[in-house]
């Protein structure tokens, strides 16, 4: 009797396992070639004297320095990995290829920016709203972040810096697209609504 008990304990544990391994999703490809990854690794690492903002220059639409405008990047595969490279280069330390990986695979999924946003006030950023124009299409954040009150600067704006993530859908990589902000308005100033252009295929 214990025998059969043990087999069939066994047989229930055999099946449990193999019905989890069967309800596993397929492994995501990664956007990038092995050569495109190292690539990215060499950019990010020979770069680890400059800023962040300086390293993602070449993926930022800059629309100014002052209130109501501001700063906003698109965060492509290959930046991702660039900035992975370029954090460690700063810290000493050699690239993480599984967090390199883990990076790749959300990145799939989703059309991401980093936006820094200008303004007078602490607390202005904290109703701002968020919405990717294309194609006659608006489309809603999957995920974002930006921290209810900025930080004052030495030229007394205040700047709030957040990531906000689009899921990618149908939108195709050489898509036009429009990154929309909208700032409420209070009882002091007017609704603003900050628009960053970016034509995807023009970023590496």
């Amino acid at each position: 009797m214990r025998r059969l008990i043990k087999t069939g304990l066994a047989v229930i544990i055999v099946l449990i396992l193999g019905a989890g391994c069967q309800r596993q999703e397929p492994e995501v490809a990664l956007p990038l070639s092995e050569a495109e990854i190292q690539e990215a690794i060499t950019y990010g690492k020979s770069r680890g004297q400059l800023t962040a903002n300086e390293l993602l220059q070449d993926w930022t639409v800059d629309l100014g320095y002052e209130q109501g405008r501001g700063r906003a990047i698109f965060i492509t595969p290959f930046a991702r990995v660039a900035l992975l490279a370029w954090q460690a280069a700063k810290t000493g330390r050699d690239v993480n290829r599984q967090l390199v990986e883990i990076a790749l695979r959300e990145q799939v999924r989703f059309l991401h920016f980093r936006v820094s946003l200008y303004g007078d006030e602490p607390g202005f950023c904290r109703k701002a709203r968020f919405a990717l124009n294309w194609d006659g299409q608006k489309v809603e954040p999957a995920s974002g972040y930006v921290p209810a009150y900025g930080d004052f600067t030495r030229d007394y704006y205040v700047v709030a810096t957040g990531d906000i993530k689009f899921p990618r859908g149908s939108i195709p990589s050489d898509a036009e697209v429009r990154l929309e902000v909208t700032i409420p308005a209070t009882k002091e100033t007017k609704e603003n609504i900050i628009v960053f252009p970016f034509h995807l295929a023009a970023y590496r």
